[in-house]
């Protein structure tokens, strides 16, 4: 996909790709560290983008600047500016037969955001330059569709200082500046890593489980599992293994982080 969109848009070297359900967003960053924000799809009938309404093609975010970090849920996307600024991406309609998305910044953030993800509840998580990790959400106690103020998230991570965060359908996961691993959400198949697994979902994050020398890099986080990259670039699975996702074969469940065995 990638290959495909600096050909065929004439783009530079792609930093950014990310998808969830049915839209993608790309961004496709300079030397600078900042670029240009596209989405397209989004679904039969209401898709983002330009073109006719069999083809959608990539199309820019409305009153979005230049960006340094972006990402997208189910129903609302997140960008942060070159000065660390917040928006909440969403959806307009163009036409009878079209949609664009469009950009809203959040004032109400009283930080500079470091990094950005959208939460399975839509919340939009940051993480900001003092290390702390915020939510901002809808404002459930006003009528109109204005977002609140950021709050900071509560849980272990709380005297780290955290550096970066992601989300997959239903959990996320933090990082600290010294590698720690933190997460929350749901937990069916032991995709948050802390030993166990449970039907009931962990509302607040939680330090995962890998031998103690393991200094994590970088997180990603699908449906029913995780993946860890560490400082020493090794990878780390856990969750469901049904489908061999996690890169193993001896069980159905890894309950805590087990490193994969990579071609040489």
């Amino acid at each position: 996909m990638v290959r495909v969109l600096r050909k065929v848009l004439g783009l530079g070297s792609a930093s950014l790709c990310c998808a969830c359900m049915s839209w993608t967003a790309y961004c496709d960053r300079t030397s600078t560290g900042l670029g240009e924000l596209l989405v397209w799809g989004g679904g039969t009938g209401d898709c983002f983008g330009g073109g006719t309404t069999a083809v959608k093609l990539p199309r820019n975010v409305k009153d979005l600047p230049l960006v340094r970090d972006a990402a997208i849920g189910c129903a609302v996307g997140a960008a942060i500016d070159a000065s660390g600024g917040v928006y909440a991406i969403s959806r307009r309609k163009d036409s009878d037969t079209m949609y664009a998305a469009e950009a809203e910044k959040l004032t109400k953030i009283k930080a500079r955001a470091t990094s950005v993800a959208v939460a399975p509840s839509d919340e939009v998580l940051v993480t900001t330059n003092r290390g702390y990790l915020m939510s901002i959400s809808k404002d459930s106690n006003s009528d109109s569709d204005d977002w609140g103020a950021a709050t900071t998230l509560e849980g272990e991570h709380s005297r780290s200082t955290i550096v970066d965060v992601t989300c997959g359908t239903g959990h996320c996961v933090a990082i600290s500046s010294i590698g720690e691993a933190f997460a929350w959400g749901r937990n069916e198949c032991g995709q948050l890593g802390h030993g166990t697994k449970s039907d009931k979902a962990v509302e607040f994050p939680k330090r995962m489980r890998f031998p103690k020398h393991v200094e994590v890099e970088k997180a990603s986080c699908g449906d029913q599992h995780t993946a860890i990259v560490d400082k020493s670039g090794k990878l780390w699975t856990c969750g469901s293994d049904e489908w061999c996702q996690a890169g193993h074969t001896e069980e159905p469940w890894l309950l805590s982080g087990r490193r994969c065995s990579l071609p040489a």
